[in-house]
């Protein structure tokens, strides 16, 4: 077993514990942070969501799921862009792997939307970045729903 990975288990033995919650919190938030600053000079996303975590939650075991909507894109404009975010999307550096981190078109997103009960439960997610949808915008989407 390498470093890493005693690492990782200490994280998580200790994760219970509220002194060690509020580090592992700090951390975590540190990473989002990154990401939400990174994400933020990307033009063509438009939104950035966090499902938020239980109470439950366990620092080293569980990841933070995050997505972003980007703007309607050519295939080669999505891929190229993927690509500018390889290291978030697929990453190498074992403390990157906290995120779990997923980059979806317009029409993909709303899929995911209707579809992320299924996999996530009835999770909350909380938008991070992007402008709130009208009251026009979500009785449309609420249409489309039924």
């Amino acid at each position: 077993m390498n470093l890493t990975s005693h690492i990782q288990r200490a994280v998580m033995k200790s994760s219970p514990y509220w002194p060690f919650r509020w580090i592992y919190g700090a951390v975590y938030g540190a990473i989002l942070l990154w990401l939400m600053i990174r994400v933020r000079r990307i033009p063509e996303i438009k939104y950035l969501e966090l499902r938020a975590a239980r109470a439950d939650h366990r620092f080293g075991s569980s990841d933070l799921d995050l997505r972003a909507e980007t703007t309607e894109l050519t295939a080669s404009e999505f891929f190229a862009l993927s690509n500018r975010l390889a290291n978030v999307l697929r990453p190498s550096k074992r403390w990157m792997r906290v995120l779990d981190f997923y980059i979806f078109g317009p029409t993909e997103a709303q899929l995911q939307r209707r579809l992320g009960p299924i996999s996530f439960g009835e999770s909350r997610w909380i938008r991070l970045l992007g402008r709130r949808k009208s009251a026009q915008e979500s009785a449309q989407e609420t249409a489309s729903d039924k």
